[in-house]
This record gives structure tokens, sequence and C-alpha cells, in this order.
């Protein structure tokens, strides 16, 4: 041992006060942040909560104001704008300037002139007003606003200036009342200067619009401009609409705690501002005080540490002195003498009972020997088969079990080779590998395959433990090995079940998108293709159905059998579910090679299946994407199948599509429509356009037909023709059309309070709208809500709404002829007309399509249809409107024909309600006017 090693009490003592320091220090170090991170967040709540009492209340003391002013504002009759002197009077007369309006007050005209002002010291008479921001939104808006601030003209003086509007009897806005409060006088900024706790604190109110020091508790500031964007961190936050507070450069350039809060009446923004060397005054001191305690807790305890351990230790060392002695010899083995701490006391009294322990030694080799015994009873009894092998693994020893697995008897195999037991009998690998493992590890297992004396092979799972010498080196080997063949059958069934469809026994999707994968892998290495067919059967829900799910699962057997017949054994075809196939087909060369499959299924699921005696048939739509050219991933071509199969079911079925670029345009515009139909009625972007219906003897405007435009962010206006099949196929036109209702009827009822003549509004109900939505109660609610009477709603159906379900249709429109709403029938001609509907549903009239009235020049047939429906309404005491009126001879031949109502490019094209409104008027005067 060297001379200069350390002791244990001293490495004790070293290790355990160089622990001691780190930890203190570093609990120093967290306690540290810890306050600072209190105080600072106690320190920046406190500032925030003081600026935003002092925000709420300039925001109450604004709102105050603008509200005495307005009240003012609606005491000052319109007759008195003609009359400065009365309204000089009136401002006489009241207090406003007393209560908040320092600078006085004054009645400006629209056009900015100065009517009256009062008093007449409280500000100056030459001001401009008219091109004031504040001036403009009270005059043009007719809504109180305040100003921004500026100086007197005069004194130079800091104010600021708010107004409210005067409202003539008509409610136009003719005048203002505007006060003007001296911001260094009046009490309106009182707040920012109470607000204050300290010297060093700032308080100040900025218009970050203006970029214009508002007021502040340095009254230097006031009016002047606020740094330039970049100066100050804090203030470049606050500029972005940040509130809350934060540490940084502030407004006058210097490391400050600053926070805002936005005043909402004014907009201006209140900032309270600290420098962080007074506000993080207290936590230094507290900081030097942690790092202080720290550092005297580091010397004191070492030096009391060590001092313990040399007590404690002592007689630890003079046992280990003691014990030297004894194992050199020079001292007879002896009991030691316990003394010192708890653990040495029980160390020293371990050392002493060994002696004893010597003695049980012998006892325990009896034990031992009975162990010995039992273990040998359990080897024989065990039920797995255990073989007992020496170093050259030559069989020494086997079981019962043994003999019962393998057929062969003890005596037959002990001294033999454990390679009679290998399924190939001249292969000695397996002995060689198990050998080599166990020279380093203690245990081997795994699965091997063995053949019984009987010459049937079987799988096994052997583990196999090594038996050491006293020198470490494998002396014997214990074999214990089970028959695994039942486990294994059962294994092969599981995985045939998850690679499987159990209806049809096809690959199921899983193992089809694994060959999938492996063959877009062997197509992208030698530049091929590789095709994923979609097929779905047509009509298979029907057959379902109608039969059972029994006879549909037997039918979608025989499609798989027959489906197996088209494709080469190197292709998979999988069910992914229901009535939906996947086909990959490998290493084709073009599309005529799919074509060829493609027909070959078609063709074969044509014939009839006899299933059960019934004869059923069937066709299939089929999807094709082709890799590389439609998509690169399994998840592309997926897709894409998918939406091929789709569009040859909408070809009419029993087809087959390749996918194009076009689909995949068409599904995602399908797709993002949806999606912005869902946000278009909270956003407020559906638009009402109004066709004008014209009676065609008089020419007078009688009606108007309500159309909805989508007024798209990005594309601008669309018309219904972009959207309205999809909000038909989705369930949106549900709420579109209530909303369209309602509008349409509130627009109708305003025209007539404004003194337009009264006119009947045509609204069109889709069918899915009629059927699932809950008309009546919309109806209810638009008429309710807009007060526009029963007998001016006209709803515009098509004849498919009404031959469908016609006992519900028929309770429902009895409801709504029982209001007074009147009933159209829209695009007549082009569905199933039919003269009972007519009759039995009380239409009161009939839209002929544009499609009967545009062509009647070159379609003879039109004229004849047009007449037909026209003579037939008349037959039935029904109001007859063509659409689609575009030029002179049209209506000509219509007037005619005794067609009573028209609507079209004629007459006018739909207009916005503000255009309709201007064309009413006009029609008003000059009866049958037409817009462009």
């Amino acid at each position: 041992m060297s001379r200069y090693s350390l002791s244990l009490k001293s490495k004790l003592s070293l290790f355990t006060a160089l622990l001691f320091v780190s930890t203190v220090m570093v609990l120093a170090f967290k306690l540290e942040r810890e306050v600072r991170n209190e105080f600072e967040t106690a320190l920046t709540a406190q500032q925030f909560l003081r600026v935003q009492r002092v925000a709420d209340s300039l925001d109450t003391s604004a709102r105050e104001r603008l509200g005495t002013l307005a009240e003012t504002a609606r005491a000052i009759k319109p007759q008195w704008i003609a009359n400065p002197a009365r309204l000089s009077q009136f401002l006489a007369e009241g207090s406003l300037h007393h209560r908040g309006f320092s600078g006085g007050l004054r009645v400006v005209a629209a056009d900015g002139t100065t009517l009256a002002l009062s008093p007449r010291f409280g500000d100056t008479e030459d001001i401009e007003l008219a091109s004031r921001e504040f001036f403009r939104k009270i005059v043009h808006l007719g809504i109180p606003a305040i100003g921004a601030p500026l100086r007197d003209n005069v004194d130079r003086q800091p104010l600021l200036r708010m107004g409210a509007p005067i409202r003539d009897a008509d409610g136009r806005v003719v005048a203002a009342l505007v006060g003007t409060v001296r911001i260094l006088v009046d009490d309106l900024f009182a707040e920012v200067k109470a607000g204050r706790l300290r010297a060093e604190e700032g308080l100040h109110v900025v218009s970050l619009k203006d970029e214009t020091f508002v007021a502040s508790t340095d009254p230097a500031l006031v009016l002047s401009g606020l740094p330039a964007k970049g100066g100050g961190r804090m203030l470049d936050r606050y500029r972005d609409g940040h509130e809350g507070s934060g540490v940084g450069p502030g407004i006058k350039g210097e490391q400050e705690l600053s926070s805002a809060r936005r005043m909402r009446t004014a907009g201006w923004t209140v900032i309270a501002t600290l420098p962080t060397g007074i506000a993080f005054e207290s936590i230094n001191s507290i900081r030097d005080k942690i790092y202080f305690g720290a550092i005297l807790s580091s010397l004191i305890i070492p030096i009391l540490l060590w001092l313990y351990l040399h007590g404690q230790l002592t007689p630890l060392s003079r046992a280990a002195k003691t014990l030297d002695e004894m194992t050199q010899g020079r001292m007879p083995l002896q009991p030691l003498l316990a003394e010192g701490s708890k653990e040495i006391r029980r160390l020293l009294h371990s050392f002493n009972l060994l002696q004893s322990h010597i003695n049980e030694q012998k006892t325990s080799l009896n034990e031992s020997a009975e162990k010995l015994r039992l273990s040998a009873k359990v080897f024989e009894s065990s039920c797995e088969s255990i073989v007992i092998a020496d170093a050259a693994m030559r069989i020494v020893s086997v079981n019962r079990a043994f003999t019962e697995m393998t057929g062969h008897a003890g005596d037959e195999v002990v001294g033999r080779s454990l390679r009679m037991l290998a399924a190939d009998q001249g292969d000695d690998q397996f002995a060689t590998l198990v050998g080599q493992h166990l020279r380093s590890a203690e245990h081997w297992q795994g699965e091997v395959l063995h053949r019984r004396k009987s010459g049937e092979t079987y799988p096994a799972w052997l583990h196999v433990s090594a038996i050491r010498d006293a020198e470490g080196r494998p002396g014997h080997y214990v074999f214990g090995f089970l028959d695994i063949s039942d486990r294994k059958q059962a294994e092969e069934r599981i995985e045939y079940m998850a690679f499987h469809d159990p209806l049809t026994g096809l690959p199921n999707r899983r193992l089809a998108m694994e060959r999938l994968e492996l063959a877009i892998t062997l197509a992208d290495r030698s530049q091929t293709r590789t095709a994923l067919v979609f097929l779905d059967l047509d009509n298979f829900k029907t057959i379902n159905d109608s039969f059972g799910h029994a006879v549909g699962d037997l039918l979608l057997q025989a499609v798989a059998s027959r489906l197996m017949l088209c494709i080469r054994d190197s292709d998979t075809i999988c069910r992914q579910g229901g009535d939906e196939f996947l086909i990959v087909l490998g290493n084709v060369a073009d599309a005529d090679a799919i074509t060829v499959v493609t027909r070959k299924i078609l063709e074969a699921l044509a014939p009839t299946f006899n299933i059960e005696g019934k004869e059923l048939s069937t066709s299939s739509s089929i999807g094709i994407a082709v890799f590389p050219d439609d998509g690169r991933d399994i998840d592309t071509l997926l897709k894409r199948a998918d939406t091929a199969m789709y569009h040859a079911k909408e070809a009419g079925r029993n087809a087959y599509s390749f996918f194009t670029e076009q689909m995949n345009l068409d599904a995602v515009e399908h797709q993002q429509v949806r999606v912005g139909l869902l946000h278009a009625m909270e956003r407020g972007e559906f638009r009402l356009h109004y066709q004008p219906q014209i009676d065609i003897n008089s020419g007078k405007v009688i009606g108007a037909e309500a159309l909805i435009r989508w007024q798209h962010p990005e594309r601008g206006l669309l018309m219904p023709d972009h959207f309205i099949r999809i909000a038909e196929e989705s369930g949106l036109i549900v709420p579109i059309g209530a909303w369209v209702l309602r509008e349409a009827c509130r627009q109708a009822a305003a025209w007539r309070k404004t003194g337009l003549p009264p006119l009947v509004i045509a609204v069109n109900v889709s069918a899915i709208q009629f059927k699932r939505g809950d008309i009546e109660a919309c109806v209810r609610q638009a008429l309710d809500e807009s007060g526009l009477p029963a007998n001016c709603l006209e709803l515009e159906l098509t004849e498919s709404v009404l031959i469908h379900d016609t006992d519900k249709v028929l309770a429902t429109v009895q409801r709504l002829k029982a209001l007074g709403v009147m009933l159209s029938i829209d695009d007549f001609g082009t569905g199933y007309s039919s003269l009972s509907y007519l009759t039995r549903f009380k239409v009161d009239k009939l839209k002929i399509d544009r499609s009967f009235v545009c062509d009647l020049e070159n379609q003879p047939g039109n004229a004849s249809m047009v007449r037909a429906i026209i003579q037939m309404a008349r037959s039935l005491n029904l109001t007859t409107i063509a659409e689609g009126v575009e030029d002179v001879e049209l209506v000509n031949f219509l007037r005619r024909q005794n067609c009573q109502e028209a609507q079209g490019y004629y007459y006018s094209r739909p207009l916005a309600a503000i255009e309709f409104a201007h064309y009413l008027a006009l029609s008003r005067a000059h009866t049958g006017v037409r817009a462009a």
C-alpha cells in the first residue's frame, strides 16, 4: 500500500464534502432563480393590474362623455340647425362644459361649418373639422367618435375632441355636437397621475395609430411622437397588438419592466414602465444573501463531517488490524471485540459467527444429498423429455418422458451421439453450434426438427443448460424438449386467418397491400408498370337485402371463383370488405394489357349465378390506377383507383375506367367547395340577387325571384351551378335554404316599409330541403321575423317533390297553403308532368322552363310545348310564367298565347337588393322599364 494513499475516512470526508458543496451551490442557484421568478411574476402581475385599472377607468370616462354628448345631441331639435342663436342659447343653458368638456362645446354642420359655440372662451372659432377622420365617422357613419389629440391653435395646449351625430326627423345626420377636452386641465386623464406608485415609474396613454403620446406622468411627452419602430422591443410588440407585460427596451430605450392594456373605446393603449434596476433591486439583495449563506455552510460542514467520521471509523480500523494479524497467523482465530457504531458492531458480530457456520456446513452437505435424491425423482417423473449428455454430446441418461415421446428406450440410446435424434442424422451442425454457444453462455433454446424411432419427424422446442466443472468448463449438458406439433399447426392456422378473407379464402387487404408494395418495388427496379384494379359489385346491396346475407355470402364466393380464373398466378386478388375487391396486376407492359384483363372480368361476371336455385345477376364497376403514371405510393393508388371506380359507376355501371388527373381535380374541387360551404354561413358569404317578374300585358313589376349567390373570398361571385349540387349532396342545402327564406322575406318586407310597391317574392325550395328540413317551421319563422304577409311569399317546387311520398307531401303543402303562401311548379315540362297532382296540390302557378322558351326559332317543337302548357294551365285556372325571355319577339309570342307573366334578361338580369330597389322606383315612373 502506498504511504501516500488516503484512508477510508479521508476519502469519505472528501467525497461527501464535494457532494455537499455541489448540492448546496445547485440548490442556492435554483432557490435564487425561483425567488427571482416569483418576484418578477408578482411585480409583473401588480403592474399589469394597475395598468388594467387605469385603462378601464379611462374607458369608462370616455364612454360616459360620449354618452353625454349623444344624449345632448338627441335633445337638439332639427329646426335649431338653421337658428344659430337658439343653438347657442341651448349650449349656454347646459352644463356639459362643466362635466368633462373643459374646452367647451360647439355644433358643427355636416360640411364642417361651426354653427354655435359655448362658452366663447372655451375653444377658438377658427378650426377645420370637415377633414378630420373622427368628424367624417360621425357624419357618414352616424356614430359617436373620438378624435386624435392635437394642440390648440391659440395657446398651443394639448387637447382632443369627441362628438356625436345630430339627426333630422328622417334620421339623417345633419350636424355634430363636438366637445373639447383640455388634456392637461380636464380630469379625464387624472387616473394617469393617480395610478403611479413611485417617482421612477412612468404611466403613459399613447395612440399607436397616430404614433403620439396622449397623456403621461411626464407632461413634456404629451402630444410628442413615439420612438420609431425598432427603438424599443416592448413598444414594437404593443404596436403588433400585444397586451400584457414584459422586460426589454422601453419607450425611452432603456431596459424596463413594462405593461400595456388597450382601451376599447378610444383605441389608445395605457403603458406603465419601471426601470429594471429599480424594479428588481430587492431580488438582487436576496440573491447576495443566498449565495453568502451557501458559501459559508460549504466551509463549515466538511470540517464537522471529518470530525464525525474520524470518531465513527476508529473501531473499524482497529478491527481491520486485528484481522490482518489473524490471517497472517500471528494471532489465533478468536472473536473480535464488538464496539463502535451499530453497523460496525454488526459486522464484527458476523465475523464471530463464522466459526459456528463452518460446523453447520457438514449438516448442509447431508441435506444436499437428500436434495440430489429428490432431483433424480423429479427428473424421472417430469412430463418434459430430458436428456443428459457429456461434454462430447453423448447421451448419459434419459427420463421416461423421453422414451414415451421418441419411442427409444433408455438402454438403446445411452452412449450414442445426440445426432440420432436429428431429422437428418448425418448432420452434426446442430451439436457443434450448441457446443460453441454453451462454452460462454449457460443456456440455449430454440426450435429443432427431431425424428422418432418410427422415422416420423416432428418439430420440438429445445432448451439446453451447461453443467460446469470446478474450472468452469462444460462437463455435462441437460437437454429438455417438448413436442410442439400442435402449436405449430395452430400458428399456421392463425397466420392464414391473419392474411386471408374467411368468407372467400382470398388474400385480405393486409396481404394485398404487402404484395402491392412488392409489385411496386419490382416495377420501379425493372421500369415496368403495376396496375391496381378496384372492383365494386353493382346492386349487391339490393340482392343482400332481398334474399338475405346467406345468399349474399354465397354470391361473393361465386364471384371470387370467377375472378380467380381471370388473372395470372403472379397476380393477387383480395376482398377488402363488403362487395369490394382489389386486384394487383404486376409487370404489365401498357394499358392494353390491363384492358384485356378488365374486359375478361366484365365478361366473366356477365352470366347469371345460380345460388340455391335462384338465378342472380350482377355486374361490376371497375376503377384502375397505374404505377407510376397515377401515383408512386399505395395510398395514392388506392385513392385514385377508388375515384376511377366511382367515375365508372357514374358512367352507367358495368364498365371500367382508368384514372385521369381531371378526376382528381374534380374530387379536390368538390371537397374544397364542400369545406367552403361549411364556413360560408358563419362568415356571411351568401348573397341574394332578385330578378323582376313582369306582367306581360301591363309591363308592371309584380314580383321577384330570389336567386342565391356565393361571394367566395378567393374566387369571387359564384353562381348556383357551382355549389348547389354539392350543397344538396352534403345536406348543407337545408340550413342554406332556411337562410334564403329568411333573407328574402326580410328584404321584401324592408322594400314595403320604404314605400316601394308591394310584390310577391319567389323562393326556390330544394327537394332535399322540403323532405329533410322542417319547411313549415322555416316558412313560419321567416314570415314572423320579417312581418311579410304570407300571400307575398311564393314557394317554387320541382315536380319531383310532389310525386314521391305523396300523402306526406300533400299534408305539408296543405298546411303551407293554409298559411296563405303561394305555390308554383318550377321547370314545368322537364319532369313528370301530370294533371292529377296539379289539381290535388292546388298549385297556383306553372313556370315554363327556359329550355322551351329560349330557342323557339330553331326548335319548332318548343313552341308547341309552350302553347300546350299555357292552354293546360288556363283550363286549370292556373297562372303561367315564362323564364328566359330575352327579346321582344318572345314577349310578343307569349302575349299572343295568353301567357300572363315573364322574366328574363329582356326585362332585367338578377340584381342586388339596392339595384333592384332602384329598378322598382324607375318602374313606378315608367311601366315596363328594362335594365341592362
